[in-house]
């Protein structure tokens, strides 16, 4: 009986556990552009691309120098599930934050090769990495996930918004309007992940040395309908630096928290001389959050 009871509790855990990673395409946001797309979920700024090539050791030398990757370097992921070479790099870029890289040269289903890199900071999960690789082989990426290059709206969180003809994506879940603002945002599987996701942005930020922060406060915002803690920053910037044509100051705000039963982790900002609302946000920024009073 104890036995198949242990039996029955490791079927159960593992089950949860998958569950748990495949709710990632729950999450994932996509763009095509030419021959590669890029991904974003959980923070991971994630691109593939197909190459052309028979997966073979001669390609795979090539496309190792091609890429800058030193062959010794290199080794067999055995938990894949697909014919592979993988790469992995860790190094600190300052203050406490780690810059995490995988590169995976994987054999897809038409035998040529596909190259998949991932990069994170501060967090790794090997195991979703590993689930992204073969739902990007075997074509499981929901369709729903991919945005249209130029963005007439964008899926925030599962909510779609009109946006400026003049806004466009400067990466994935990252959206640039001129003088209406800029964000970008991450969507989690778990609140604290949201939370420390945009520390770690917050931590980027003080840690550049391009000009100096003035204003750092936290106020209380309406984000997506929900009341909740933005960290606010005003940036200066240094003279000499070359920015827009009367733009001294960037104000940014940093914001963590649940919208609609998902956590996302979202960063906001505009320049000092851009067009603003009637609570001082750029019009960016007040399709989302709103100043409480």
């Amino acid at each position: 009986m104890k036995s198949l009871l242990s039996v029955f509790l490791i079927l159960f855990i593992h089950s949860t556990v998958q569950a748990q990673l495949e709710s990632y395409r729950n999450r994932i946001q996509a763009i095509i552009n030419k021959d590669a797309i890029y991904y974003n979920t959980d923070s991971y700024a994630i691109s593939s691309k197909v190459e052309k090539k028979v997966y073979n050791d001669d390609n795979l030398k090539s496309l190792f120098k091609e890429y800058k990757k030193q062959p010794s370097a290199g080794k067999a992921d055995d938990k894949l599930g697909f014919k592979n070479v993988y790469f992995e790099k860790s190094e600190s870029i300052g203050d406490g934050l780690m810059q995490f890289s995988s590169s995976y040269f994987v054999e897809n289903i038409d035998k040529n090769v596909i190259v998949v890199f991932f990069d994170n900071v501060n967090y790794q999960n090997k195991d979703l990495e590993r689930l992204i690789v073969r739902d990007i082989i075997e074509d499981k990426i929901p369709k729903e996930a991919f945005n249209a290059l130029k963005p007439e709206t964008i899926n925030f969180v599962g909510r779609k918004v009109k946006m400026n003809d003049a806004c466009y994506w400067t990466e994935v879940n990252t959206i640039q309007c001129p003088y209406m603002g800029e964000m970008n945002w991450s969507v989690h599987s778990t609140l604290i992940d949201a939370q420390n996701a945009v520390q770690y942005q917050e931590l980027a930020t003080k840690s550049k040395k391009t000009g100096k922060i003035i204003v750092e406060e936290d106020i209380k915002v309406i984000f997506e309908g929900t009341e909740t803690v933005a960290k606010k920053i005003v940036y200066k910037f240094g003279a000499g630096i070359g920015i827009m044509v009367g733009a001294k100051q960037l104000i940014i705000y940093y914001v963590a928290t649940e919208v609609r039963d998902n956590y996302v982790n979202c960063v906001m900002s505009h320049w000092n001389n851009d067009n603003l609302n009637e609570e001082g946000l750029a019009p960016l920024l007040g399709e989302f959050m709103k100043l409480k009073k």
